[in-house]
């Protein structure tokens, strides 16, 4: 019987294929992926599952064979999928990443494809850090930094996404771009994670700048027969020996390798600090009234 009570038999295989499509993807949401494998390729199986359909389940299987390390297989049904949809970006992605993950395999399509895919969906952040991370492969600095700062017009939401575009601009010492694009991120997001990660960067960069400090000033010590006996700090006034007898008794000296320093306070007729007359009290019984 070709007719069945409310529509035709091949409708009622749609809901059928469409519930196996469900349970196959639940199962590589899961991480099931042989289940989900099998499922998918007894949905290919059907002669009467339509095109579009088809081209989905093929960007599936090519990500299972992905995550699998199975190449090969996943360029060929990324092909297969872009056979029935060559607009389909998910597909030009995948493709472009199964070339980029083997080794043996020619990294300028890797480049080729992902860049279609972002070119079909600009708004994608994950199709630009991959070609970014494609073009430092490639040795392309110009284009990977171009990639990263269209990746940072998308807006990530993810902190993953900006910490990637944050680190790829700084790998390639594009230090004020990536503290330009903190600072809109904690604008934009109002997050306390986003704060923590402009903390991180500053704290990176400004121990950076006090390493470099510590290195120059070392770098430039002088050598101990060239250090002088005497430094006078800008606050204080020394004297000579003469002015000993004629100075207050705020004066203070030492012995600096059996050389007699006498230190005076810069303005010497000032009065006394309070710790200094507690310093120069008399010793001796207190005097009774």
């Amino acid at each position: 019987m070709d007719q069945i009570q409310g529509g035709s038999l091949v409708n009622s295989v749609i809901p059928f294929v469409q519930g196996l499509y469900q349970r196959a993807i639940s199962y590589h949401q899961i991480g099931e992926l042989v289940r989900a494998k099998q499922l998918f390729q007894k949905i290919l199986s059907f002669s009467d599952t339509d095109s579009e359909l088809r081209s989905q389940i093929y960007t599936h299987l090519a990500t299972i064979y992905l995550d699998c390390h199975q190449f090969s297989k996943a360029r060929k049904v990324a092909r297969a999928a872009l056979i029935l949809n060559n607009n389909d970006a998910e597909a030009h992605f995948l493709l472009g990443a199964a070339y980029f993950n083997d080794v043996t395999a020619n990294i300028a399509h890797a480049w080729r494809h992902i860049r279609q895919a972002a070119r079909l969906k600009p708004q994608e952040v994950t199709y630009w850090l991959k070609l970014a991370e494609v073009a430092l492969a490639l040795g392309q600095d110009r284009r990977a930094r171009k990639a990263l700062m269209r990746a940072a017009m998308t807006n990530p939401s993810s902190i993953s996404d900006l910490s990637d575009i944050v680190e790829g601009l700084v790998e390639l010492n594009c230090i004020g771009a990536a503290r330009s694009i903190l600072l809109q991120a904690r604008y934009r997001l109002k997050d306390r994670q986003v704060d923590q990660l402009w903390q991180r960067f500053q704290l990176r960069f400004l121990s950076n700048g006090v390493e470099e400090q510590r290195d120059q000033a070392s770098s430039e010590v002088q050598e101990p027969d060239q250090i002088k006996s005497r430094t006078i700090l800008p606050m204080l006034r020394a004297v000579s020996l003469s002015e000993v007898s004629q100075a207050d008794p705020d004066q203070f000296q030492e012995e600096d390798n059996g050389n007699r320093v006498t230190i005076l306070r810069h303005h010497r007729f000032s009065n006394p600090q309070p710790h200094l007359s507690v310093f120069h009290r008399r010793k001796g019984p207190r005097k009774t009234s």
